[in-house]
């Protein structure tokens, strides 16, 4: 698996030369090598690290996100 870095988040991607199509090879599926979200439970930014099942939840959910400028926001308010 290699990794392809945009602002954010490092994208993972298939590198099996015998792949026939998987998630990764199609385009289908976004997944941060550094977080560990995907799809839905991306924050905005990535945080630098892995984030836990709590938080993956809470992204997806809508009740928590991180971004470089204010950090790990929800509810308006800042939580870390």
């Amino acid at each position: 698996m290699t990794v392809i870095r945009f602002p954010g988040h490092n994208w993972a991607r298939c590198t099996d030369r015998e792949c026939v199509g998987c998630v990764f090879c199609n385009g289908g599926l976004a997944s941060c090598t550094v977080c560990g979200g995907g799809e839905g439970t991306l924050p905005t930014d990535c945080p630098g690290e892995r984030m836990t099942a709590t938080q993956q939840d809470a992204v997806y959910a809508g009740s928590l996100d991180y971004t470089r400028k204010e950090g790990w926001t929800g509810h308006g308010q800042k939580t870390g």
